[in-house]
């Protein structure tokens, strides 16, 4: 019951993250101007804001000419909400390890293995 509580909390910052992230115009070569000027404008002129919803992220990986566009897109994508799902995931392991063990399984993925091959 924790686990499930655990991996839907997990999941719900993934769904409620809002980071932003600023790209200038040069940093977008490659995406097509009608994306560009769907993207809210940016703190300063030329400046525009890319956030890691699906809508925004993925055209820009697509597309966008500049490796270290993509390379710091990537980034934020794959640390987005690492502080608060630390702590969930630590704590999921844990569980998983305690029940594996109860059940006889030296670790969660043996107990896994042995249901996928029943």
């Amino acid at each position: 019951q924790e686990l499930s509580r655990l991996s839907i909390e997990f999941s719900k910052n993934l769904g409620e993250d809002n980071t932003e992230l600023v790209f200038t115009k040069d940093e977008l070569e490659g995406l097509p101007d009608d994306f560009i000027s769907g993207l809210k404008k940016g703190p300063n002129e030329d400046e525009y804001i890319v956030t890691l919803q699906y809508p925004d992220l993925f055209p820009v990986m697509k597309m966008a000419k500049k490796e270290s566009t993509r390379k710091r897109l990537d980034h934020a994508n794959a640390s987005k909400c690492q502080k608060e799902n630390t702590v969930i995931l630590e704590r999921a392991l844990k569980l998983r390890r305690e029940c594996a063990k109860l059940l006889g399984f030296p670790t969660h993925a043996h107990y896994i293995l042995a249901i996928r091959m029943a």
